[in-house]
This record gives structure tokens, sequence and C-alpha cells, in this order.
């Protein structure tokens, strides 16, 4: 888990975004959801750990995330 960690800070740093525990917490339940999560998905699977990360930040999160090419949107129906 820790190395995890390790390589999802220097995804941010590499990307030029700040290392927060929200950013952290939501690229690490991308990452172990797998299969293009929603946000939904995320914010259930990070609500026990991190229970204080609101809807508006994830949504926040994953634009910023988008945007830096970290992430990408997929549609479905």
């Amino acid at each position: 888990m820790l190395d995890n960690i390790t390589q999802i800070k220097n995804k941010l740093v590499e990307k030029d975004l700040k290392v927060t525990p929200q950013r952290i917490a939501i690229l690490e339940a991308i990452y172990t959801l797998g299969n293009h999560p929603t946000a939904e998905m995320i914010m259930n699977y990070i609500k026990d750990s991190h229970p204080g990360i609101a809807s508006g930040t994830i949504y926040k999160v994953l634009d910023a995330l988008m945007e830096k090419q970290l992430i990408k949107r997929v549609k479905t129906e």
C-alpha cells in the first residue's frame, strides 16, 4: 500500500498538481476499484476512511485529474 501511495504522489508531482490527502485518496480509489469506477463508486469507497471529503470535492478533483490527463472520462449510457 505504501508503495502505491508513493507512486500516486509521484504522478501528482509529475503533473504539477499539489499532493493533497483528497487527491491521494481519490486516485487510490480509482486504481483499486479499476474498471472505470463512477464518481459514486469512488465516494462509497472512500467514505469510511475519509468521511470529510465532500462529493463536490470529489468532482473537482476528478476534473483536475482529467485536465492533467491522469485519468480519462468514459461516457456510458
